[in-house]
């Protein structure tokens, strides 16, 4: 993988913003893993799942790409409004569709960073980063959309149509009190940590491989200012 791709120019660049948005798939996947159901504390008292959306947008403040800063102010914007559902004695409709898009902000940015890490990487020419976010998408996919999907289904079939506050209000109990259907939510913060990780080593990749390219060629190419050997003092004779 060459510096002087486009890809691996962006990827370098974007080091410390995968980093920190690294570090925000790792505290959603340990609260995801922990549970809320038996820690509320964390989210009650602490706005621990406010930490993950407030890093995501530090990642991509300023750097230009509209398709991550909405997505990250979205989720940023919020992520209180789940903390204020749970505290509250008769939550509103208000904190319970704030809370869905809160979720679907958040997942949305996960689809945009994987997208854009995947075009850096096939403009890199890194296959094996090409490969894993495709795995990724995959299991947005199918690990992701499919069983949230299916559960609003069920509760559409039970309660009635999403117009009903009963309706968000179980969905979003069931996915609070149940181990199992957070089990999609931890497996796909962890492979989108797991991507996130890989980037940045493709980067640091990147930018190892151009500097020992460029102290090769330096090595290699002689100075203009290097001194020229002295002429021979031996004239050719005449016979």
């Amino acid at each position: 993988m060459n510096i002087a791709s486009n890809g691996a120019r962006l990827l370098a660049s974007w080091t410390w913003r995968l980093m920190l948005v690294s570090a925000a798939a790792l505290l959603l996947l340990v609260i995801g893993f922990v549970g809320l159901r038996r820690y509320d504390w964390l989210v009650c008292q602490c706005y621990g799942h406010c930490i993950p959306s407030a890093l995501l947008l530090a990642a991509v403040i300023g750097c230009g790409r509209k398709r991550l800063q909405w997505p990250a102010c979205a989720a940023t914007a919020f992520a209180p409004f789940y903390t204020w559902y749970l505290v509250s004695d008769k939550p509103s409709d208000y904190f319970i569709w704030c809370s869905v898009l809160w979720a679907l902000a958040t997942a949305w940015f996960a689809f945009e960073m994987t997208a854009f890490i995947r075009s850096c990487a096939h403009d890199a020419e890194c296959e094996w980063l090409d490969k894993m976010a495709g795995h990724t998408f995959i299991s947005f996919i199918y690990l992701l959309i499919v069983p949230m999907a299916a559960i609003t289904v069920a509760n559409m079939v039970v309660l009635g149509m999403p117009t009903n506050a009963s309706f968000w209000d179980a969905t979003i109990h069931s996915l609070h009190a149940t181990p199992k259907y957070l089990l999609p939510i931890v497996w796909n913060s962890f492979m989108f940590l797991k991507i996130c990780c890989a980037a940045v080593l493709a980067a640091h990749m990147a930018v190892r491989q151009s500097f020992e390219n460029a102290q090769n060629n330096t090595v290699e190419e002689p100075s203009a200012d290097s001194p020229q050997p002295p002429p021979s003092d031996q004239q050719e004779t005449t016979p």
